[in-house]
């Protein structure tokens, strides 16, 4: 594995379990229903990694939280929920060594118990493939 492809594999498992805010959403669950449940997503990397998204209602807002997979590390809490057309916009920001705080921007498409997702980790975007767990 060339040296790019192991790094963009470190930078993208940190970002992805270690997000650091949270904050209001600003979804309804009506306008998240499609996406409500737990997901796999797979991303190629220059490796693969898979993480899972939990998207759920609490306390009358719409949550969801993103790790684990064979990362193996704890889930974390995204920070803002949007929609944006039929998809929904999920940021949050990860500690990255070296680099500090970095803003991510997940955006999912569900399509019954797939989903298509793009990461963007400071302005690169890495897609991904999801599937309802």
């Amino acid at each position: 594995m060339r040296i790019a492809s192991k790094v963009k594999v470190a930078v993208l498992t940190i970002l992805l379990v270690y997000p650091v805010t949270a904050g209001a959403q600003t979804v309804t669950s009506a306008d998240a229903k499609a996406f409500m449940g737990t997901w796999v997503i797979n991303v190629d990397a220059g490796g693969p990694i898979s993480v899972d998204l939990t998207v759920k209602e609490v306390a009358g807002e719409v949550t969801a939280e993103i790790g684990g997979g064979n990362t193996g590390n704890p889930m974390s809490a995204v920070s803002e929920i949007t929609k944006n057309g039929s998809s929904l916009v999920m940021q949050y920001e990860a500690d990255v060594p070296g680099a500090g705080v970095t803003p991510i921007t997940l955006t999912v498409e569900a399509d019954g118990d797939t989903l298509t997702a793009s990461f963007d980790v400071a302005g690169q975007v890495l897609p991904g493939t999801g599937t309802r767990k």
